[in-house]
């Protein structure tokens, strides 16, 4: 299962992480320029850091550098690195 998703209009629901997924982060072009709640995320990321699986805490602590610097770009990077 694959999927397009675009930031702040994802509709898909379940997005898949499997071995043959091929999902895609998309910025639509009315949302070049999009509001990121940096509280929000942080609290978000800071609940990923402690699950106990070692991928997604390795994705909480790429995505809170991120975060930290308040760098939209880099929060589009990880995701794009990380769902497969």
């Amino acid at each position: 299962m694959s999927t397009v998703i675009s930031v702040n209009r994802n509709e898909s629901g379940i997005v898949s992480g499997g071995d043959y997924s091929v999902n895609q982060v998309q910025i639509m072009d009315d949302q070049k320029e999009y509001d990121i709640n940096w509280e929000t995320l942080h609290k978000e990321i800071n609940m990923l850091k402690s699950n106990p699986d070692s991928f997604i805490k390795k994705f909480a602590c790429e995505a809170g550098k991120a975060a930290e610097k308040k760098d939209k770009q880099g929060i589009i990077s990880v995701l794009s690195k990380w769902l497969p």
